[in-house]
């Protein structure tokens, strides 16, 4: 359960389990430190507060897959290849990534970075889990980044209100807009 940085869990980040949402306080060794909304302080094991968490977004995502099954991909009618995922419900998870990063840093986040990001982040993860594998989750993340970029240089993203970007090293980075 954890990823390759360290732990599942950011500080400062909200997370469920099956009673209600919380907000990571610590990480101290194998146990996490929360907050609920109304004060209470709880802790618990890391593996298991994560496990539960990802349960949950399993769980949610099945439910809206059942209400809109994508058991295969669809056509793309401009071009008839296979749709894959789609902006609504990988855009809303970028922007997440870039929100969060923003939070800590007044710099644009890199494409890499996002990237990277998304293949750590749990509601991603869930998107990437059921694409072919002929290809990399890497791949994959670079691939809706790249989607991500393609629209808001088209001025059709409805997410240009809320993030300035800037070319670094040939890829758009993006931040939150400034005040």
């Amino acid at each position: 359960m954890t990823n390759s940085g360290g732990h599942f869990f950011v500080i400062g980040e909200t997370y469920e389990d099956r009673a209600r949402s919380y907000k990571v306080i610590s990480l101290e060794g194998k146990q996490v430190v929360f907050e609920y909304a109304d004060g209470t302080l709880g802790s618990g094991d890391i593996e298991i507060r994560a496990r539960i968490h990802q349960n949950i977004l399993a769980e949610r995502n099945l439910k809206q897959t059942r209400q809109a099954p994508m058991a295969s991909p669809r056509r793309n009618p401009h071009s008839n290849k296979a749709v894959f995922f789609s902006h609504d419900e990988v855009f809303p998870v970028i922007a997440h990534v870039i929100e969060n990063y923003s939070k800590h840093s007044d710099h644009y986040m890199k494409h890499g970075w996002i990237v990277e990001a998304l293949i750590k982040d749990p509601e991603a993860n869930l998107i990437l889990d059921r694409l072919p594998k002929d290809k990399s989750a890497s791949w994959w993340a670079g691939d809706m980044v790249a989607f991500f970029s393609k629209v808001f240089t088209e001025g059709r993203s409805d997410w240009s209100s809320r993030f300035e970007r800037d070319d670094i090293d040939g890829n758009w980075g993006y931040r939150a807009r400034q005040p």
